[in-house]
């Protein structure tokens, strides 16, 4: 149970797929807590998900990521 006696993940009626989009537009996907990239509540970005992925590596610390701009994205 929660700090408010709710449930957590998706048993929560507020559950979203474990997918949340930050103030800046980044898309963050639950990893858990164990996950290398997680945040402290357990979220990593996508696109740095991606890029390890995509490359077959982890990504250190303070690499950043590119990538191109697509249709759905401002500017």
């Amino acid at each position: 149970m929660g700090k408010r006696g709710g449930q957590l993940g998706s048993k929560n009626f507020n559950w979203r797929g474990g997918r949340v989009v930050d103030p800046r537009g980044y898309v963050l996907i639950r990893v858990g807590l164990g996950h290398h990239l997680a945040d402290c509540r357990g979220y990593a970005y996508e696109h740095r998900l991606e890029a390890e992925k995509k490359i077959g590596r982890r990504l250190k610390r303070r690499e950043e990521i590119h990538h191109k701009k697509t249709r759905s994205d401002n500017g």
